[in-house]
């Protein structure tokens, strides 16, 4: 399930299918950038890109010290 960490409650930002399954895969904990990249086709800085800008959206990604 998605956490999403939000200022403003009223706006719930938009996640893509493409990137909400990056995130539950990322949040899994059994993956790295590069494993996930492996599987749609991006390199491992995109998919870090990626999970960046979800974080800046509001969403609980898990920081890479915890991976």
């Amino acid at each position: 399930m998605l956490q999403m960490i939000s200022k403003d409650t009223n706006k719930i930002p938009y996640l893509s299918k493409r990137n909400h399954k990056i995130l539950s895969l990322w949040n899994s904990g059994n993956h790295t950038y590069e494993s996930i990249g492996d599987i749609f086709f991006l390199s491992r800085e995109r998919i870090r890109q990626i999970l960046s800008k979800i974080k800046n959206k509001g969403f609980e990604v898990t920081d890479t010290k915890t991976i």
